[in-house]
């Protein structure tokens, strides 16, 4: 009669049970692998790089727009020449006019507000200074200065007398520091080029409303007098 169990069965029993019971997880078996096998830094290679390439890109997108931000910030500070002043009439600057300049000096110039809204750019200031003119019919005005410093021709220096307009309405509001700026170079280029005499005196002019904030911009100019009635 044969055994129930072999030695040879129960042996191979035994080892089996020592295997499944050293596979089992113990207090001392790590959750975690603490460091990645080479093959799984080698499939995640890939990834890195794209995302490291997307965040090159995104950041030197970042910075370009900073710098772009910065020039156009700078752009808008700096004071046009007095030079290219932007003319309104195709006709107001003849041969004519350009005799004049060179014959005469101004010793006074008018300076006054036009009552209007104030403008951001060329395209909104010649759009309302042309409203302006087809609502009055005429827009009696040498120059003009708008908020941004730009230098607005219109009846030139072919008239008399001189009539410097800051655009906007300044009884309540202070003209902008780049307004101010643009018609204090103005006025110096216009003697460096003797359109004006040394001896000018600029006189503040009443409008429809008075400019006190404009007169008080301006008050401290050596060439300043004070402000006349309209």
């Amino acid at each position: 009669m044969q055994p129930l169990i072999s030695p040879v069965d129960h042996e191979t029993r035994r080892s089996s049970f020592q295997r499944a019971e050293d596979s089992r997880p113990s207090e001392n078996t790590p959750l975690i692998h603490r460091f990645p096998s080479n093959q799984t830094r080698e499939r995640h290679l890939p990834t890195i790089i794209i995302v490291g390439f997307l965040l090159g890109i995104l950041l030197s997108g970042l910075v370009i727009g900073i710098y772009l931000l910065v020039l156009q910030s700078d752009s808008e500070n700096i004071l046009p020449p007095v030079e290219d002043t932007i003319t309104l009439f195709a006709g107001s600057r003849t041969k004519e006019s350009e005799s004049l300049r060179l014959s005469t000096e101004e010793d006074i110039v008018f300076i006054q507000q036009t009552d209007t809204r104030q403008c951001d750019n060329l395209t909104d200031c010649a759009e309302l200074l042309r409203n302006v003119m087809v609502d009055s019919g005429t827009l009696p005005y040498s120059f003009l200065v708008s908020p941004r410093g730009l230098i607005f021709e219109a009846l030139g220096w072919k008239r008399s007398p001189l009539i410097l307009a800051f655009i906007g309405n300044f009884t309540d509001t202070t003209p902008p520091g780049l307004q101010v700026e643009a018609a204090k170079k103005f006025m110096t280029s216009a003697v460096n080029q003797h359109r004006l005499s040394p001896e000018f005196a600029a006189i503040g002019r009443n409008s429809t409303y008075y400019p006190k904030k404009l007169f008080d911009a301006l008050s401290a100019l050596p060439q300043w007098t004070q402000a006349s009635a309209n």
